[in-house]
């Protein structure tokens, strides 16, 4: 699709969604049988993924040099 399309932006929507919810699920049962200060890094290493994968998608632009 073309880079400014709005189907473009719901598919990265769905992606990141799904991705979402794949890592909460996953870290719910790895972070259920795992000690208490394993189940932080657990939920904080999640909560890193899922904020990365959102600023990758919707925040990030590309060609822009920092």
């Amino acid at each position: 699709t073309p880079p400014e399309s709005p189907r473009r932006e719901h598919l990265k929507m769905a992606v990141w969604l799904l991705t979402t919810m794949l890592t909460a699920a996953f870290s719910y049962k790895v972070a259920a049988i795992m000690p208490f200060p394993v189940q932080v890094l657990v939920w904080s290493m999640a909560g890193t993924t899922v904020l990365g994968g959102f600023y990758a998608f919707f925040l990030h632009r590309e060609g822009t040099k920092a």
